[in-house]
């Protein structure tokens, strides 16, 4: 049976109403070509393909002819469960292949017998009016001391009315997994409270050193992954499998990366390494809970973390970076003050992985527990002194090395990445045979090449939505571009135009913008002429609660940067206008971007680089408007470059096939075709 014929079968248990997607069955059939041939393949499905069915119906049925595992890398983990919760079990009881799938997270993600132990333990000397800790050697022969891991400052911290809850919830789950528990709780788990029952990044001695390793939730997930025909994992965990050289995941023979326009800044994001007062705080805190009386070295690492947090912070003050990275092109030997401050935190590390080994093997033979959380405290030590010795302290010789400093207010750290994913993934993945399949809603053709697949075949099978007929794409052609000397003239026909659309419109419009002024300066301009109209501006509420107030208030308006510019769902009449200020090119001056470009070289930067990183977040923008096959309005683009550059092709080549016009009136009259005239709902 063919790939198509197993998804026909597959979507008819959806139901009558479901009609047959010719993109979708061209996806499924490109996707089954692929794997057979081994071939890399770039799919790009627009909104409403259902691509998720299309890519793993095909997969699926491959993975069991050949006896071969596909890993499935998601952009983030929502969509991980989402695919846990919905897709996955649907496919497994209507795909005409039987197949098991795993999804694996990150360990943090899951709940920590050990920990859960050590909390246990606190509770229960808080209750006995015990909590100090006893000197080693003191009570039973020196275990005693190490028995209360958390200790007051910690359980002070804690919702205990979480706590209570997952304590409760942890003898009736089988995961374990964080996202299980939201459900439970009906929230979002108190981070102080998870960080109580969840083990730290960087601090697990591994199973084979903790006494609660055998049961230990993350190593089943793991274990249970090897025996799975698919395993959905996300793209940092990804990215984590590429820095322990591919040793995190089972082979597989197959990878598929959805939403793949994201896959490498998210791979980026797992390479590098920070330090900061909190990274050294953290550290700190892991000792200070395995060590009764805190050592004189623990003291001289937080005033050293103190120090190099007060550098760092004069360093982004001195260079007027605050908000904004800023690479240190030589590293960090730029700045003398900066690597003595961060050479300063490595003799107490030492002292403490001596201290902290020593007090092991004291302990461990009388508490097996304890020793097992003495090695996670020495792991983040040593991982510490690592980051800083092989990654912050080295030059960064290698192109594609980028050191830089990022800080706030709140704060101040030097990171280290690499950004050349595609190598590491032609070694580490390409060149054991892995098939790679990469797919997005939005997937310009040098994505592949960036992720070393320059041959991959890039196949756009289209939308089953009539954007042709329900959405037009608007630019005024005539406005003067948004930059230097007209940048002024510009932004008061940009404010003008959108104000005019929303009043077309009826209110019902997603207004997104480059910088958090413009939103500012653009709400006060809306309430002053809409008084009546709800103007939802970013910043003055959460985000969840923007969106809720959005899609629940037909005729408001939403202003917002960069976040919004996915994730919202507002169909049918809530949204009739989506209207971005200017194409959103990456900023010139954000280290990545600088690396990014000289990887590809001066006279191929902007066209490989910043194009490319502006169409994919254009597109997503964009993709506000048609969320369904009824969905009607106006996406309106006010930055004349998209009708008069040259690279205006390759960008419009990533944005839903709407139709185009550059003429206002046109628009006008469409938007309020679809509100019939009626005037703005006084009530808001």
């Amino acid at each position: 049976m063919s790939a198509v014929a197993k998804l026909r079968a597959v979507t008819a248990a959806l139901g009558a109403a479901t009609e047959p997607r010719p993109q979708q069955e061209r996806m499924a059939a490109l996707v089954e070509s692929a794997l057979a041939e081994r071939r890399p393949l770039a799919v790009q499905a627009g909104t409403g393909v259902g691509k998720t069915f299309g890519y793993l119906t095909p997969a699926i049925a491959w993975a069991r002819a050949e006896n071969q595992k596909i890993v499935v890398v998601t952009s983030s983990i929502a969509l991980q469960d989402q695919l846990a919760r919905k897709d996955l079990p649907f496919l497994r009881e209507h795909h005409p292949d039987p197949f098991t799938f795993v999804v694996l997270k990150g360990r943090a993600n899951y709940l920590c017998d050990a920990a859960l132990a050590d909390v246990g333990r606190a509770l229960a000397r808080e209750a006995q009016g015990q909590l100090d800790l006893a000197a080693p050697g003191d009570g039973d022969g020196g275990g005693s001391g190490f028995e209360a891991v958390l200790d007051q400052e910690l359980l002070g911290r804690v919702d205990r009315g979480q706590l209570t809850r997952i304590i409760a919830w942890s003898g009736t789950t089988a995961v374990g997994d964080r996202a299980e528990l939201g459900r439970v709780l009906d929230a979002e788990p108190d981070p102080a409270t998870w960080a109580a029952v969840s083990v730290a990044p960087g601090a697990c001695p591994g199973a084979d050193r903790c006494a609660h390793g055998r049961e230990c939730r993350y190593e089943k997930q793991r274990r249970a992954a090897y025996g799975a025909d698919v395993i959905v994992v996300n793209a940092h965990l990804y990215g984590a499998h590429l820095a322990l050289d591919g040793g995190l995941l089972p082979a597989h023979g197959a990878v598929i990366v959805d939403e793949a326009h994201e896959f490498v800044d998210a791979v980026i994001g797992a390479l590098s390494v920070e330090l900061s007062r909190g990274r050294v705080a953290q550290v700190a805190r892991v000792v200070r809970s395995v060590l009764a009386e805190p050592p004189a070295e623990l003291r001289q690492l937080e005033g050293a973390a103190q120090h190099v947090d007060e550098t760092l912070r004069r360093m982004i003050e001195a260079r007027d970076t605050v908000g904004r990275p800023r690479r240190l092109a030589g590293g960090m030997s730029e700045d003398d003050d900066l690597v003595d401050a961060v050479v300063a935190l490595l003799p107490p590390l030492v002292a403490l992985t001596s201290n902290l080994r020593e007090v092991r093997d004291r302990v461990a033979t009388l508490d097996p527990s304890a020793g097992g959380r003495i090695d996670g405290a020495i792991v983040a030590v040593t991982g510490l002194h690592a980051d800083i010795t092989d990654r912050l302290l080295e030059p960064p010789d290698r192109k594609g090395e980028v050191v830089y400093l990022e800080g706030s207010d709140r704060f101040a750290a030097v990171k280290a990445t690499s950004i050349t994913v595609g190598a590491r993934l032609r070694t580490i993945v390409w060149d054991e045979g892995v098939v790679p399949i990469l797919t997005s809603a939005t997937l310009p053709p040098s994505i592949p090449a960036g992720l070393g697949l320059p041959d991959a075949e890039w196949v756009d099978v289209g939308t089953p939505f009539p954007f042709r007929e329900h959405a037009l794409l608007y630019v005024p052609k005539h406005f003067p571009e948004p930059r230097g000397a007209t940048m002024d003239r510009w932004r008061a026909l940009a404010t003008a135009e959108l104000l005019d659309i929303i009043e077309a419109a009826g209110g019902r419009t997603l207004a997104l913008f480059t910088t958090s002024r413009a939103v500012g300066d653009a709400a006060a301009a809306a309430r002053a002429r809409f008084p009546d109209l709800r103007i939802l501006a970013q910043g003055e509420l959460p985000k969840a609660e923007l969106t809720e107030r959005f899609i629940a208030d037909e005729t408001s308006c939403l202003f917002a940067t960069a976040s919004f510019w996915t994730g919202i769902d507002a169909q049918g009449a809530t949204l009739r206008a989506v209207v971005i200020d200017k194409l959103p090119f990456p900023v010139p001056s954000d280290p990545i971007i600088q690396a990014k470009e000289e990887l590809v070289g001066a006279d191929d930067a902007f066209g490989l680089v910043s194009v490319p990183a502006a169409a994919v977040q254009l597109a997503q923008g964009a993709g506000r408007l048609i969320r369904t096959a009824t969905d009607q309005g106006v996406v309106a683009v006010l930055d004349p470059r998209l009708a008069t550059k040259a690279y205006r092709t390759q960008i419009l080549a990533c944005l839903p096939p709407m139709k185009r016009t550059i003429d206002r009136d046109e628009v006008l009259s469409f938007l309020r075709s679809l509100r019939g005239h009626e005037a703005p709902d006084a009530d808001h």
